[in-house]
C-alpha cells in the first residue's frame, strides 16, 4: 500500500506541475528560469515575443534578451544582469528598470523581478525571473509630460493668471501672473491660501458661489477684491469651467483671473479694451482646454485605425499607435508634414488630398477609399474618415482623420470580382457557342463511345475545347444526383466544395489555356450530400491538326487515402514536437559526458561520445525537416523577412559544409555586393541541402562549382556536383514530398524531404527552383529570387 501511495503522491505532482507549467504559458507576463550556472531552462511564449528571439535552452545564459541597457544608455554584461546578479547573490534582487533591445533593433522597457530557488537544505538550484513590459507606461508617461509643460508654458507667457483646482476649492496650479497681480509667490496661492488675498468681506460669497457651481455642474463666474501687491484692492474677475474625469465625475475647474478694475472704475475705453481682452483670453481658455482634451485622446492605444489630427492646411500635429503601425512612421519622423505623402504621385497630381479636405469643409466629412503609401514605399488599401473640427464661432481650426486597414477585404473583393468577370465572360462564350458544341457532341459521343463510357465503372466526363461539360455518363449522374443539363453549365460547380471552387476554376482555366493534362484533387458532394475527395485527371483529345478537339475527364474517389494522408502529417508533426524534448536532454547530457571524458583523458570514450552528438546533431536535423513539412502542409511556414548580403550568406555555408567534408572543394563564382530581401536562415537551408546533397551524390569526385548571377531580374545562385547524375524521367518528381530515385535509395541514405523544403522555401519568396542533369556527369541545380524582392 505504501508503494502504490508514492505513486499516486508522485501522479499528482507531475500533473500538478504540467497543469501549472500550461498557466506558466499562457500568462500575458514574460517568465523564465535558469539554472544554478545560469543556464536558460525555460521561457513562456510571451518571454519570446518580449526578447524578440528563442533562445536555446541549455545553451543560452541568464538572459534571451539580445542587448540589455541601463536607463542612462549604458550597455549591461549578461552576466551582471537582475537574473545574473540574483543567482551570485542566492536571493531576490530589487532589481531596477532596464532596456532590452530586440535582434530587430527595437527597445522595450522592462522591470525585471528576479528571485533565487533554493532547495531544502538552503542550496542554490537556479532562479525565476518575471520580466513586466512597461514600455507603454513609459510613453504615456513622456507623452503626459510634454503635454502638461506645453500647458505651463502657454499659461506662463498669458497676460492673466491662469489657474486649476478641485471641487473643494484648493488649487495645485498658478501661472507666473499671480505674483505680478499680488506680489506674492505663486506657492503662497496654492490649497486655499488664494482665498486669503480676498477681501474678507467676500470671502464667504465666493466659496458659496464655488460651491453652488459645484452643485450645479455649471461656468462659475465672479467678480470680487483681491489684494494687490501694493497692499491695496482691485476687483478681478473669475472665469472657469469644470473638469471631468473619463467616468464624467466634476474633478474641479480651470479658469483664469483678469484684473478688471479700470473697467470698474468707469473708464468707458478701457471697458471695451478689457472686454475684448477678456473675451480673447475666454477663447484662448478654451482653445486650451480643447488642445489638453484632444492631446489625451490621441494618446491613447488605438490599434486599429490610424487616428491623425491635421491643422486647417493639412500638416500633422498628432500621430497615435495606430497610425505608427498601419502607415509605419513614428511621431518623429511624421508630425509637422503634410498628410500629402500617404498619397500615390498619381492622386497627388490630380489634387486628391486637398479635394478631400475641401470636401469635409462643405459637407462636415469627407469619406474615401484607395490606394495608401507606408513608410516603407508598400501600398495598402485604406478607408479614410476625415472630419472637420470647428471652433466655437463654427469655424474650422483643423481636421480629424481616422483610416483603416482593409487590404485583405480589398484582396478578397478583387479576387471574387476576377471570379465573376471569368465565370460571365465563360457563360457568354458558352452562349455564343451552343450550337456549335450541340454540333460537337454529336460528334463526339456517337453510339460506340457512348457505349464505352457508359458502361465504364468510373465518373466519366467529355469536354468541349473550352471546357464546358458535354456528356456526363450515368454512373457520374446517379453519384451526384445531378441531371445532365446542369452538367452543361456551371452549375455543376456547386457540387465543389466551396473551399476547392476558386482553385479548381483557376486550375480548370489554366489547363485549358495551356492545353496540357489537369490533375487536381477537391471535394465532390455526393448525392446524399457527404463531400469525398476525389482525383479528377483531365486529358486532351487532338485532332490531325493537333489542335485540341475535346476533353476527357475521370474522376477517381481517394477519399480513403486522403484520410490517411492528413492522419500520417499528423502524427509526423506530434512525434516530431514530442521527440524534441527528449533529444534536447540528450544532447546536453553527451555534451556533458564530452567534456568529462575530455578533461579525464579517455580519448577513446570520448571519441564514441563525439560520434554520439553527432547522431544526435543529424536526428535533429531530420526532426527539424519534419516539422517543416507539417507547417508547409497546414500552411504555417512563416517567412522572416531582412535585407542581407547574399554573397556572404553563401560564403558563411560554404565554410559550414567545408567543416564536415575535407574532401571535396567548393568554389564560388560570379557576382558579390548583391543584397537581397528575404529570410536569411531558410535561405541557407536551402544552400545547406543543395550542397549537402551535391557532396552526398558525388562520392568519386573532388570538386562543386558554386554560382551567383543576375539575369533578366531574377538572382540566381547554382550548385553543380560531377557526380552520378539523374535520369531524365527522374527530374520531373524530384522536389515531391517523399520521392526517391529508385535506383540508388539502397545506397544513399535518406527520406526524400530535403528537396521538397527547398522548393517550398522558394516558392513562399515568389522564386522558383529546377534541376538539369545528365546520368553519370553529375547535376546542377538552380534556383532564383525574382527582382521584386531585391
Amino acid at each position: 500500500m505504501k508503494n502504490v501511495s508514492l505513486e499516486t503522491e508522485e501522479q499528482i505532482i507531475v500533473t500538478t506541475g504540467s497543469r501549472f507549467d500550461r498557466i506558466i504559458e499562457k500568462l500575458p507576463v514574460a517568465v523564465y528560469t535558469c539554472d544554478a550556472q545560469g543556464l536558460i531552462t525555460y521561457y513562456n511564449q510571451a518571454a519570446a515575443v518580449l526578447w524578440g528571439r528563442k533562445p536555446t535552452l541549455g545553451r543560452d545564459r541568464w538572459c534571451g534578451s539580445w542587448r540589455i541597457y541601463r536607463l542612462d544608455g549604458s550597455l549591461v554584461p549578461l552576466d551582471l544582469c537582475p537574473m545574473g546578479l540574483a543567482i551570485k547573490a542566492s536571493r531576490e534582487i530589487l532589481a531596477e528598470e532596464i532596456i532590452i533591445e530586440r535582434p530587430d533593433g527595437t527597445r522595450r522597457f522592462v522591470l525585471p523581478h528576479p528571485e533565487a530557488i533554493l532547495d531544502a537544505k538552503g542550496d542554490l538550484v537556479g532562479a525565476v525571473n518575471t520580466l513586466v513590459d512597461i514600455t507603454l507606461y513609459k510613453q504615456v508617461q513622456r507623452a503626459l509630460g510634454e503635454s502638461e509643460n506645453r500647458f505651463i508654458q502657454l499659461a506662463n507667457h498669458a497676460p492673466i493668471v491662469v489657474w486649476m483646482g478641485d471641487e473643494k476649492g484648493q488649487l495645485h496650479y498658478l501661472s507666473a501672473k499671480w505674483t505680478e497681480m499680488t506680489g506674492q509667490p505663486t506657492d503662497s496661492g496654492l490649497g486655499q491660501g488664494w482665498l486669503e488675498c480676498v477681501h474678507p468681506t467676500e470671502r464667504a460669497e465666493v466659496s458659496k458661489q464655488w460651491s453652488d457651481a459645484v452643485r450645479d455642474h455649471r461656468t462659475l463666474q465672479i467678480k470680487f477684491r483681491y489684494r494687490t501687491k501694493k497692499n491695496g484692492y482691485g476687483m478681478v474677475r473669475l472665469v472657469a469651467n469644470p473638469r471631468y474625469d473619463s467616468v464624467s465625475h466634476l474633478i474641479g475647474f480651470i479658469g483664469v483671473l483678469d484684473d478688471v478694475t479700470q473697467l470698474e472704475e468707469g473708464n468707458a475705453q478701457k471697458e471695451h479694451e478689457i472686454y475684448a481682452r477678456t473675451e480673447d483670453l475666454r477663447w484662448k481658455n478654451e482653445q486650451l482646454r480643447r488642445s489638453d482634451e484632444r492631446y489625451h485622446r490621441m494618446i491613447e492605444e488605438v490599434q486599429d485605425y490610424a487616428i491623425i489630427l491635421l491643422n486647417e492646411k493639412g500638416i500633422i500635429e498628432n500621430w497615435n499607435k495606430g497610425a505608427e503601425k498601419i502607415k509605419g512612421y513614428n511621431s518623429k519622423e511624421i508630425i509637422g508634414k503634410s498628410f500629402h505623402v500617404f498619397y500615390p504621385p498619381a492622386d497627388r497630381e490630380k489634387g486628391l488630398p486637398d479635394q478631400l479636405l475641401a470636401e469635409a469643409a462643405a459637407n462636415g466629412r469627407a469619406i474615401h477609399e484607395g490606394w495608401r503609401i507606408r513608410k516603407d514605399g508598400t501600398k495598402f488599401w485604406g478607408s479614410v474618415v476625415i472630419t472637420a473640427l470647428h471652433d466655437v464661432d463654427g469655424q474650422i481650426i483643423g481636421y480629424s482623420k481616422v483610416t483603416r486597414d482593409l487590404t485583405d477585404r480589398k484582396i478578397s473583393d478583387d479576387t471574387l470580382k476576377a471570379y465573376a468577370q471569368a465565370l460571365d465572360d465563360k457563360i457568354k462564350e458558352l452562349s455564343e457557342a451552343n450550337s456549335e458544341l450541340l454540333m460537337a457532341r454529336g460528334q463526339l459521343a456517337d453510339d460506340r463511345t457512348r457505349f464505352i463510357l457508359e458502361s465504364m465503372p468510373h465518373l466519366v466526363a467529355l469536354a468541349s475545347p473550352q471546357g464546358v461539360l458535354t456528356f456526363s455518363n450515368q454512373y457520374l449522374l446517379e453519384y451526384t444526383g445531378l441531371a445532365a443539363a446542369q452538367f452543361r453549365t456551371i452549375e455543376w460547380f456547386d457540387a465543389i466544395h466551396p473551399e476547392d471552387q476558386p482553385h479548381f476554376v483557376s486550375s480548370w482555366q489554366n489547363t485549358q489555356l495551356a492545353g496540357i493534362d489537369l490533375k487536381i484533387e477537391f471535394r465532390l458532394r455526393r448525392a446524399d450530400g457527404e463531400y469525398v475527395w476525389h482525383l479528377a485527371i483531365a486529358k486532351p483529345i487532338r485532332g490531325e491538326n493537333g489542335e485540341i478537339s475535346s476533353w476527357i475527364v475521370t474522376l477517381t474517389n481517394i477519399h480513403d487515402k486522403r484520410i490517411i494522408e492528413e492522419k500520417k502529417d499528423e502524427f509526423v508533426g506530434i512525434a516530431s514536437h514530442e521527440l524534441k524534448t527528449p533529444l534536447t536532454s540528450a544532447k546536453a547530457f553527451i555534451e556533458l559526458l564530452e567534456n568529462i571524458l575530455e578533461n579525464q583523458g579517455n580519448l577513446e570514450l570520448y571519441h564514441y561520445a563525439k560520434k554520439a552528438n553527432l547522431a544526435i546533431d543529424k536526428l535533429h536535423d531530420l526532426i527539424s525537416e519534419l516539422l517543416d513539412i507539417t507547417k508547409i502542409q497546414h500552411g504555417k511556414l512563416q517567412l522572416k523577412m531582412s535585407e542581407f548580403n547574399l554573397h556572404d550568406l553563401v560564403m558563411e555555408t560554404v565554410d559550414l559544409m567545408q567543416v564536415s567534408s575535407k574532401k571535396h572543394g567548393i568554389y564560388l563564382s560570379g557576382q558579390t555586393g548583391l543584397i537581397v530581401r528575404a529570410d536569411r536562415d531558410r535561405i541557407q537551408q536551402v544552400l545547406v541541402n543543395l550542397l549537402g546533397n551535391a557532396i552526398k551524390y558525388s562520392p568519386d569526385a573532388t570538386r562543386i562549382d558554386l554560382s551567383i548571377s543576375c539575369a533578366e531580374g531574377e538572382v540566381i545562385v547554382g550548385v553543380k556536383d560531377y557526380g552520378i547524375g539523374i535520369q531524365a524521367n527522374d527530374l520531373k518528381n524530384i522536389f515531391d514530398r517523399f520521392y526517391r530515385v529508385e535506383d540508388r535509395s539502397s545506397i544513399f541514405q535518406g527520406l526524400g524531404i530535403g528537396l521538397y523544403i527547398s522548393s517550398e522555401i522558394i516558392h513562399r519568396h515568389a522564386g522558383r527552383i529546377w534541376a538539369k542533369s545528365t546520368r553519370g556527369e553529375g547535376s546542377n541545380f538552380f534556383f532564383a529570387i525574382p527582382d521584386n524582392l531585391i
